[in-house]
């Protein structure tokens, strides 16, 4: 088994195809076949099932595109390193909304106020589509919502915030059940991002179901949506916060709900962290509770 192996099957897992993976990787279709065979060989365990014309990964192939995409990003971050020297301290960090918006550009200041302009990149999305490229090793850390430590990942909680959920000023309704709350016309995020997955979860527990009035990955859209008298808005709190308090959205209680929820710092349990990945994790770590209360909403 070779590394060009490892690239073959990954390749295969993210196309779902031999034939798409073989015009990817510029391989005739017989030859990347043959090396799936091989792989299936040396491991004694089928990778791949076929039906109806398509590829689905069996149990064994899920855990070895686990170690491959992570062995595998490994080699190629060694190989950028050593041939950008002077970026071999960039940090790629993956944030869902609310840190991207909130938090995150407050603590890159001050890191490199302490540390100096090493690179930080940052890609902003939902939670989903961040903890897939984290999988994926395109990132090397998240901070997203609470997810649960497995075998190949590390979690550690940064920050405390809570789900919030606003209309306009005046707004008639000042306190609802989850069944009263699921009947009025909803702004909520897209599916996928983590306030959303959350309070379908509690509304779940109730044995409701919401169905979105509004649906959007931009807070600012449901935001202006619920100043406007749209709908009820259901937000992170530091996102909704500053309306909160300068007057233009109110906030709703939900009766008999806690709807506390962390935020957490999460990496694959064999990651390589250099040492301004250290430093960055232990800055998140000691002091983004303190910019709590210096939070403007977004």
């Amino acid at each position: 088994m070779t590394l060009r192996h490892l690239e073959i099957f990954i390749t295969v897992c993210q196309t779902n195809s031999m034939t798409k993976a073989a015009k990817q990787l510029f391989m005739t279709q017989p030859a990347v076949s043959q090396a799936i065979k091989e792989l299936e060989t040396h491991y004694e365990a089928p990778l791949f099932e076929r039906m109806h014309n398509k590829l689905f990964r069996t149990t064994n192939g899920d855990l070895l595109y686990e170690y491959a995409t992570h062995i595998f990003g490994l080699f190629e971050k060694a190989q950028h390193s050593i041939k950008v020297n002077h970026e071999a301290g960039a940090i790629r960090i993956g944030a869902n909304l609310t840190v991207g918006a909130t938090i995150l550009p407050k603590m890159i200041e001050k890191f490199n106020a302490i540390h100096g302009n090493i690179p930080v990149r940052v890609i902003v999305g939902n939670g989903d589509h961040i903890d897939k490229m984290l999988s994926r090793n395109e990132i090397d850390f998240a901070l997203i919502e609470e997810v649960a430590a497995d075998r190949f990942r590390m979690v550690k909680v940064f920050f405390e915030d809570r789900i919030a959920v606003v209309a306009k000023c005046g707004y008639e309704i000042k306190s609802v059940t989850p069944a009263h709350l699921a009947n009025l016309p909803l702004l909520l995020r897209d599916a996928g991002a983590g306030v959303r997955v959350q309070f379908d979860q509690m509304m779940h527990q109730f044995g409701l179901r919401a169905e979105p009035y509004w649906e959007s990955a931009s807070t600012l859209a449901l935001i202006n949506a619920a100043k406007c008298g749209l709908g009820v808005a259901v937000l992170p709190y530091q996102v909704a916060k500053a309306h909160i308090e300068d007057g233009t959205l109110d906030e709703i209680t939900v009766e008999g709900v806690t709807l506390t929820r962390h935020l957490v710092i999460t990496y694959h349990k064999n990651k390589y962290l250099t040492a301004s990945m250290r430093a960055f994790i232990a800055l998140m770590e000691s002091e983004a509770e303190g910019f709590k209360d210096s939070q403007s909403g977004i």
